[in-house]
């Protein structure tokens, strides 16, 4: 019997509007509102965020013009056209986009609009170098 069982209050604190570095945790499928989706868990890698978790749908298509492509393509997947396994995705490194929205009871949450790719390290080029010297007297 669970006569003493406690559920511990939660309160969702939204991050807010932002680009935040994240990684994938768990992609389970699901049944929506409009077909079949895919649920994607991310958590923010940043320190002030940490522990923060994230979640994203996307239906379950896969075509160059869906959400599940684009966002498979952000998190370095090869585009495929025989498909994709979702699992794949789990501990991927993304970049998520993030908006804020209210509910009609003025909550505010956290909706992710798009994935980008983790940003590249900046190449080290040659060093700068002066003006070169003219090539005739300028008199």
């Amino acid at each position: 019997m669970t006569d003493n069982w406690v559920v511990p209050y939660t309160e969702y604190i939204p991050v807010g509007a932002g680009v935040y570095a994240a990684q994938i945790i768990a992609v389970e499928k699901v049944e929506g509102q409009f077909g079949p989706q895919v649920k994607v868990t991310f958590s923010l890698t940043e320190p002030e965020h940490e522990n923060h978790t994230l979640t994203g749908w996307c239906s379950e298509k896969y075509s160059p013009k869906s959400k599940l492509y684009k966002w498979a393509v952000a998190a370095g997947l090869e585009p495929k056209k025989q498909g994709i396994m979702p699992n794949k995705l789990i501990n991927r490194v993304v970049r998520i986009v993030v908006e804020e929205n209210r509910k009609s009871d003025e909550e505010v949450y956290d909706k992710i609009t798009t994935l980008l790719p983790v940003k590249q390290p900046a190449v080290e080029g040659p060093p700068l170098q002066d003006e070169p010297p003219p090539m005739w007297d300028e008199q």
